[in-house]
């Protein structure tokens, strides 16, 4: 497998654990993954990149007050402290899963 398949199938599995955990809190506004805007699927893997290339990166890593692609920050974005307690959840879920797609993947050898 390679580092482009590798990542993309932990964004779409990121994807999908929010998007479950999303709607579990009755918030059903999440697409499946394959339905997902372009723009939010290209955020989700930059932010794959992000842990990917830093495993140690914590979420807050991607906060920042304007949009910066090379920083993967996005001006929508509050403060990491600022967020309410469930989206900070969302995050450490979205974290969680990437680094143990990225992790079984590596342990496979699938690189």
């Amino acid at each position: 497998m390679t580092t482009t398949n590798r990542i993309e199938l932990a964004a779409k599995t990121a994807h999908e654990v929010n998007r479950a955990y999303c709607q579990g809190l009755g918030d059903n506004s999440q697409m499946p993954w394959d339905e997902a805007p372009d723009g939010q699927r290209e955020s989700v893997i930059l932010r794959v990149r992000l842990i990917a290339d830093d495993p140690d990166c914590p979420a807050i890593a991607s906060h920042g007050p304007v949009k910066d692609v090379e920083k993967k920050e996005h001006p929508c974005f509050v403060s990491h402290s600022s967020l309410p307690e469930r989206y900070r959840a969302k995050e450490v879920l979205f974290d969680v899963a990437v680094r143990g797609i990225l992790a079984k993947t590596r342990e496979k050898n699938y690189v």
